[in-house]
């Protein structure tokens, strides 16, 4: 059980690192927001895990990254922030849930373990998924756009010089 949890954090720090180093804007406000609002609420959550005023600010983190991931999808017409949006609005959907009633949800267990851990940490996967993929791809199409250009550029370089070459030499004025 341990190795997810180490795996699912290297995963979510290469995804951050490479956001921020190789992605686009698009790539990088979406983990700067998720990476923000969660610092946030890290940072200000009341102890105790059973209160709802700690449920609540799951609940509250959740709507604000969503709302964000929107904002950025429309913004940037982002396929990678919706799909992102979409799996962070499940995770939302998630707390909602929890917070319904919560004596039935913290007892609810399939097999042995507890569904709405299973289904929180599945949902956040998704998002760290989503912001990789984006990441990958923006980066992937701005190389492929940089490799165009320059092919291009050589092209019209060769044309440029095969134009100079086959004019004919300029004829001297007589005076």
């Amino acid at each position: 059980m341990f190795v997810l949890f180490y795996l699912a954090i290297a995963t979510a720090l290469l995804t951050i690192v490479l956001a921020l180093w190789k992605g686009g804007p698009a790539e990088r406000f979406g983990v700067l927001t998720y990476l923000s609002i969660t610092i946030v609420h890290y940072t200000f959550k009341p102890h105790d895990e059973f209160s709802l005023a700690y449920s609540y600010g799951f609940l509250a983190a959740d709507m604000l990254i969503a709302a964000g991931f929107l904002i950025l999808a429309l913004r940037y017409s982002s396929l990678w922030l919706a799909g992102a949006m979409i799996a962070q609005g499940l995770a939302t959907a998630a707390h909602g849930f929890h917070l319904e009633d919560e004596q039935i949800n913290q007892h609810l267990t399939w097999m042995g373990v507890n569904v709405w851990d299973i289904a929180n940490n599945v949902f956040t996967s998704f998002v760290v998924w989503m912001l990789l993929g984006g990441t990958i791809a923006s980066w992937r199409q701005r190389r492929r756009l940089k490799r165009a250009n320059k092919e291009a550029a050589k092209q019209e370089a060769a044309r440029l010089v095969a134009d100079a070459l086959s004019a004919p030499a300029p004829v001297a004025a007589a005076a």
